[in-house]
Formats: structure tokens, sequence, C-alpha cells
């Protein structure tokens, strides 16, 4: 029993010191648990408050993107601004002719020396939906095509007929080469004022975007012989996408020229480096010259060489006509618009 005594009155301190510990060690615990407790409160607000900021940094940054967009957009009309008020002290300026409020640029190979720019116009559909919006003026427009956020640029005739064509082709001069390839063809060349070609895919999405009501193609020319102004129209116009080879659709003809081009009717588009056309034993894009919907190979072929001297093979130039007739003409335009 003493000994008993003795042993806990050994053992007892060390019990008290460990029982010590660990209450000392558990309030550190729990104070530690409050610091994080306290961390933590503090942290989530400081996140929330970083939201917040990046928030307003988001608002402020797409409202000084907006003012750099308004800012940019007067900064381009001041420059237009300027550079009409510099052109006009030419012949624009002294000219009795009007572009309205279109800008006048000159161009001294034009026989008018100048055309129109009405690119600061608001972009439409196309051609016609500028017509039915007021425009008057022939010049160059952007149109859309009906194409979310495309832009083409185009010459728009408004006062043939009832207006709003759209211009697809154009020879006067022969300062363009129409002896071009099939990527050439595809994308357009030239010069919107004076000779060029809108592009095969332009003239597809053109035609593509009148599906539901149709277009309308007009073929306007000047006879090199004679210089008697000729017209034929036809009511239906179509052309397929490249997969199709721009594939031609025509009929519903009225005109004073004969009716030649249904004989293209259905043909695909060639160039001297795409065989398209109907001809078994021959490549006609490459046995006479431009490109076209050849058959077999052509009454009509507005693509070929200008020859303003004569000097080439009738079926080489500029062509429409028949085996017997005086096909040679000095001036082409085609033109198409929405029904």
């Amino acid at each position: 029993m003493k000994g008993l005594i003795i042993l806990l009155s050994v053992i007892s301190p060390g019990f008290m010191q460990i029982a010590n510990d660990i209450s000392r060690l558990k309030a550190e615990v729990k104070v530690l648990s409050s610091k994080l407790s306290d961390t933590d409160h503090n942290l989530s607000i400081t996140d929330q408050k970083l939201s917040q900021q990046i928030t307003q940094l988001s608002q402020q940054l797409s409202q000084k993107n907006q003012q750099l967009n308004q800012a940019t957009l007067k900064i381009h009309q001041l420059e237009f601004l300027k550079t009409k008020i510099l052109i006009q002290d030419g012949y624009c300026r002294i000219k009795t002719a009007s572009c309205g409020n279109c800008f006048c640029q000159e161009d001294y190979n034009l026989a008018e020396k100048f055309y129109c720019d009405c690119r600061n116009k608001p972009k439409r559909r196309d051609c016609k939906e500028h017509y039915a919006n007021g425009e008057r003026i022939n010049g160059v427009y952007l149109i859309s095509n009906n194409v979310q956020g495309a832009s083409t640029q185009v010459f728009c005739d408004h006062t043939t007929g009832s207006g709003g064509w759209t211009v697809i082709q154009r020879r006067v001069d022969g300062s363009t080469n129409f002896q071009r390839d099939w990527k050439s063809y595809k994308n357009g060349f030239g010069h919107l004022q004076r000779e060029f070609w809108l592009g095969n895919e332009n003239i597809y999405l053109l035609t593509r975007q009148a599906l539901l009501t149709g277009s309308t193609v007009r073929f306007e020319l000047i006879r090199r012989s004679s210089g008697r102004k000729l017209w034929a129209e036809y009511s239906t116009f179509e052309l397929g996408n490249e997969g199709t080879k721009y594939q031609l659709k025509l009929r519903g003809y009225r005109g004073n020229v004969r009716d030649l081009m249904t004989y293209h009717n259905g043909e695909r588009f060639s160039t001297f480096d795409q065989d398209n056309d109907s001809d078994g034993n021959r490549h006609c894009a490459q046995l006479f010259k431009g490109a076209w919907w050849f058959h077999n190979c052509q009454h009509v072929s507005l693509n070929g060489a200008f020859d303003a001297l004569m000097n080439e093979r009738a079926f080489d130039c500029i062509w429409w006509g028949d085996y017997d007739d005086d096909g040679r003409m000095m001036f082409s335009e085609i033109k198409v618009r929405r029904n």
C-alpha cells in the first residue's frame, strides 16, 4: 500500500503536466481556427470586390471601345470630306453633272471624266434596295447580297428602265485584259467605273439572294460596224455555285437583238485553264479568246478581245451573232436586277 502511494506521488505531476499541455494546445488550435475563419471571410469579401471591379472595368472598356469606334468613324468622315474638297479643286468642281451627296471622283479615262462614289451611303441588300431607298445616282455602292456582315462593292445603274440594276460586266475601251484564268473570273477584276468582271462568285451570290423572286439580266451592246445600240433582257437569270462550274440558267427573252443567249442556257463557265464546255472535240476557251458559258462553241462571247483595230478573228472578239451576222461589238454591259 505504501508503495502504491509512493508511485502515485511520482506519476501525478507528469499527468498534470500532460493535461495542461493538451489544454494549452486546444486553446492555440481554437485561436488559429478563429483566425483562419476570419481570413476566409476576408478573402471572400476581397473576391467579391475584385469581381465587382472586373465588371466595372469591362463596362468601362466596352464604353471606351464604342467611343473609339465613333471617333474612328468621325476621322474617316473628316478624311472623306477633306479628300472630296481636294478632288473637287479639279474637274469635279467645275463639272455641270452632279453626284449629289455622293463623292465625285475624277477619272480622265472616262468619257465623262468623273464617276460617283456612293460608298458613304448605308450598305443595302443590292442595288434594287438602294433604289427603293431613294438613290437615283449611277455609281459605286456597297451591297451585302443579304449575307450578314458581308460587303461587296458594285456599280449601280439607277437610270436604265426603273433603275436598281447591279452591273456585272462592262467593255468600253479595251483597257482591261479579259484573257484570264479561272481564279480571276471567280473573284472578279478590273475597275467598277470602267471595264470589269464582277466575279462569278459575286454573281452567284447576287442571284442566290433573289431565288424567291428571281432575277432579270439585261445585255446592252453597240455594234462596231454601225454604232447601233442593241439590247436583250431575260426575265429569269440564275447562276449556280462553283460546284456547278457557275452553270447558267436563263429564259424569257425580249429585246431588239437576236435571242442568241438561249443557245448558252444550261452551260458551265469555261476559262483557258478550265474546259467545261459541251464541245467534246474542242476547248472553246482556248480556241477563242476570253471566257464564257461556251456551248459548241458560241453565238455570244462578250469577254473576247476588244479589237479596236479589227485585227482579230471575228469569233475572238466581243461577239453577239450567228455565223452569217456582223457580230462584232464595241461596247457591252451586263446588269442584273432582283424581280
